[in-house]
């Protein structure tokens, strides 16, 4: 499976409930694609959803890594930042 289809699939299972699949997923398109930065928000969210902020807050400070002028990656681990404390 590619990248594309890995964050499809995450994207699928997220918006059906099902964020342990969609955080599998996300995992696959990390291993897949390391320096894109959908796989770390796909798992951020998939964390925040399983009731893990610090785990999303971790995915998003890596995508933040990648792209630093993602203002919703921000506003995101600001969230999970907030929520784990």
């Amino acid at each position: 499976m590619s990248y594309t289809e890995h964050i499809a699939n995450a994207n699928t299972a997220f918006g059906g409930g099902d964020y342990e699949a969609s955080l599998r997923y996300a995992k696959m398109a990390i291993k897949e694609e390391p320096k894109e930065t959908e796989g770390y928000f796909c798992a951020g969210k998939s964390y925040m959803s399983m009731g893990d902020p610090a785990e999303a807050a971790n995915s998003f400070k890596k995508a933040l890594e990648i792209d630093k002028k993602n203002g919703n990656g921000y506003f995101l681990l600001g969230y999970a930042q907030a929520m784990a404390e």
